[in-house]
């Protein structure tokens, strides 16, 4: 790690604002005796210089007002619900001035007929087929997101909107399309927009750029059938933002996802490259151990695989890996795999140079699945965790990033 001292002359470079306004906020967790809060920090392996990096981008944008900080999140049902993630996402973009970037990438789960996250609403009319990274025949490619819907009806729409009761404003001006190029996809109509609004294509990244001059609240997609060559259209993803500086948390689950899932769509190094993330978070392996058949070693080479091909894709991007945390099996047992999980997660955190969040330790190890269900914090299956578990999940995830940063930067929290 860099020395203390180096990184404040880095900080106060970079433009530093008044102390008052420049230390993160520490979070009140709640108290269980069974969980390891002394324990709840990023655990780094020799070279950290991307950390580095990365924290260092975060003091620039929140001191100069100016500029992105992106994150890409994977993961299965544990993060689809956005629950741990959203939280997560408010924690971060909260945690020092000008931290909010706008929501992020959200994908039409409506039209896909599975759970869409609290924070914004999907309505979807028309036919639509949907693909999937668990789908045993995956239709048509797939990208970042894991899941892809596809309409033939040219009259098909799409809406995103948001409830009032979010706790941060995600109003947008920018909308990034993830989506098929080529003849035979339908026009896409963005409707209820200025009339000056226009659009930049790249074509080679995979998305289409909406601008707009004026703030949007809502989202409404159409399509429009021009030639008789078109003849469908496909969505990968979208993405909401605003002109804002901040950090824009994007997440990406899927439900019953594992990590040879996300090695299937081959157009994730693409839509990876175009979103280029700052920070890359893996959150994979629960569905991976949930069987008494579980594979160490082809669990060890998938999950080299995807971090290998992720680093191909954003090659600067700092990486962590988070412990799947502890559950209980089919067959009412506790599940003795997540230790083996975690200890590949060490091994292949030091390979690369990621970080690791070691939640199955954080929570209480082996068996602690039963004490978070006797605080209402885990579901009657004892693997998805309740609202408040994954509220404090993800308030634990971030302490130990700001706990991290703290080290890093020398700048002590609230």
């Amino acid at each position: 790690m860099l020395n203390q001292y180096i990184w404040l002359i880095l900080f106060f470079l970079f433009g530093c604002a008044t102390p008052d306004t420049t230390l993160p906020k520490k979070v009140k967790l709640k108290q269980y005796d069974f969980i390891n809060y002394e324990k709840n920090y990023l655990q780094f392996f020799e070279d950290s210089s991307k950390f580095e990096q990365f924290f260092a981008r975060i003091n620039e944008v929140s001191a100069n007002a100016k500029g992105k900080i992106n994150i890409a999140h994977i993961g299965d049902s544990h993060i689809q619900a956005d629950i741990f993630t959203g939280q997560v996402r408010y924690r971060l973009q909260t945690f020092l001035p000008n931290m909010n970037g706008g929501r992020g990438c959200i994908f039409p789960y409506k039209a896909a007929h599975t759970n869409n996250p609290a924070d914004y609403i999907t309505a979807a009319w028309g036919n639509w087929e949907t693909s999937k990274i668990v789908s045993r025949k995956i239709i048509g490619e797939l990208g970042l997101a894991g899941i892809s819907v596809t309409t033939h009806d040219p009259k098909a729409r799409l809406q995103i909107s948001f409830p009032s009761t979010n706790q941060l404003d995600y109003k947008f001006n920018r909308v990034k399309l993830f989506h098929d190029f080529g003849i035979e996809n339908f026009d896409v109509v963005v409707k209820y927009l200025p009339d000056n609004a226009w659009v930049q294509n790249y074509e080679e990244l995979g998305y289409s750029e909406y601008f707009f001059d004026s703030i949007c609240e809502s989202l409404d997609i159409q399509f429009s059938k021009t030639s008789r060559q078109q003849k469908k259209y496909t969505l990968y993803g979208i993405i909401l933002e605003n002109d804002n500086p901040g950090i824009v948390y994007n997440s990406f689950g899927v439900n019953s996802a594992e990590v040879t899932s996300f090695l299937k769509p081959n157009l994730l190094p693409k839509h990876l490259a175009a979103l280029n993330p700052n920070l890359t978070i893996i959150s994979l392996g629960t569905n991976d151990a949930y069987s008494t058949k579980f594979d160490s070693l082809k669990f060890e080479n998938n999950y080299d695989l995807l971090i290998k091909r992720i680093i191909v894709a954003v090659p600067n991007s700092a990486i962590i890996l988070t412990v799947p945390g502890d559950d209980m099996l089919p067959n009412k047992k506790i599940n003795h795999h997540t230790t083996t999980i975690r200890n590949v997660l060490m091994r292949l955190a030091k390979a690369h140079r990621c970080a690791v969040w070691d939640f199955y330790t954080v929570m209480g190890g082996k068996g602690s699945i039963n004490d978070w269900f006797d605080k209402g914090l885990s579901t009657n299956g004892k693997v998805h965790l309740t609202e408040s578990g994954y509220k404090l999940q993800g308030d634990l995830f971030y302490e130990a990033i700001e706990k991290a940063y703290t080290e890093f930067t020398g700048i002590a929290h609230k």
